[in-house]
């Protein structure tokens, strides 16, 4: 169904996202360093040195500029402007940071074997259906408003798998920051080192290795000041710790309305009973959303 993702989840992971203590749906955004793809973030950084060296042997690129941005790293910096109200009076105020970025993980598919077999490997699965629009609209925080009390950046996007997409993508890109530097007058080495950084940070978190493709993923990210010294103003996220695969794990709850929820399926091999406890679960938590058994026919 269009409109719908999906989060697929453990029954742990299920009883903490609807856990009826709470109003709203509470989701977990792990930083991406303790993702299971341990290429996490650096999938961009192989695709652009890939596009740059092609670049220059095709002349594209200048020595000079070959030189000036060969050894580009893409650092997790990002600028944040927010205002807040002094002497009852709005003041922005604009700050360069490094941040942490913490991700929670989505898929178009509701059934995907795949998926299943990730997520029920010792327990039974769940894949929580999520309305798209609703989970969107509750990530838009309005920096400029002096009433926001947050600090912090929710961007979401499909993931990019397919390297030609990929390399599609940087070259296109890079070829407009050249472009515009040209006609500003300001092609120097140092003005497109950060004109191009600044235009592919974005897709760090949405590139990965096309052998994760099966997944059809969405992402939410969130990236957040690694200290909030100079935000004392405003509240970051606070940042939790729970054991993952024998690792103490950084993450980030973040609240979503109760209305969001869609569906609950339920993994294939489940015994009857999981669909039946669920929906049990589901009227006393508050919720008319539908639970439904995985329509793929596997036995174990």
């Amino acid at each position: 169904m269009s409109g719908i993702i999906y989060h697929y989840t453990n029954a742990q992971g299920l009883l903490g996202i609807l856990d009826k203590k709470n109003d709203d749906i509470t989701l977990w955004f792990t930083h991406y360093k303790y993702l299971n793809d341990s290429s996490e973030g650096v999938e961009l950084q192989r695709i652009y040195q890939i596009v740059i060296h092609e670049m220059y042997e095709k002349e594209e690129l200048s020595e000079e500029d070959y030189q000036s941005i060969k050894s580009m790293q893409f650092e997790d910096k990002h600028i944040y402007a927010y205002t807040i109200l002094d002497d009852n009076e709005p003041l922005t105020h604009v700050k360069s940071r490094e941040d942490d970025a913490y991700i929670c993980c989505f898929s178009k598919n509701g059934d995907s074997l795949n998926m299943w077999r990730y997520y029920s490997k010792k327990d039974t699965g769940y894949a929580v259906g999520l309305f798209d629009y609703s989970m969107r609209s509750a990530t838009k925080i309005e920096s400029f408003s002096p009433n926001e009390t947050r600090i912090g950046k929710f961007t979401w996007n499909d993931v990019i798998y397919d390297d030609e997409e990929k390399h599609k993508t940087i070259y296109k890109e890079i070829k407009t920051e050249m472009q515009k530097l040209r006609e500003s007058g300001l092609p120097n080495k140092e003005n497109l080192y950060t004109a191009i950084h600044g235009s592919l940070l974005k897709h760090k978190f949405f590139f990965k290795h096309n052998c994760f493709h099966e997944e059809e993923e969405v992402r939410c990210v969130l990236t957040i000041p690694q200290n909030n010294d100079t935000f004392t103003a405003k509240t970051p996220y606070d940042v939790l710790y729970r054991t993952r695969n024998g690792i103490i794990t950084p993450y980030v709850k973040v609240p979503f309305k109760k209305k969001s929820l869609h569906s609950v399926t339920v993994a294939p091999a489940a015994p009857e009973e999981a669909k039946e406890t669920i929906e049990k679960y589901l009227k006393s938590y508050g919720s008319n959303a539908p639970v439904q058994k995985s329509q793929l026919p596997i036995r174990f």
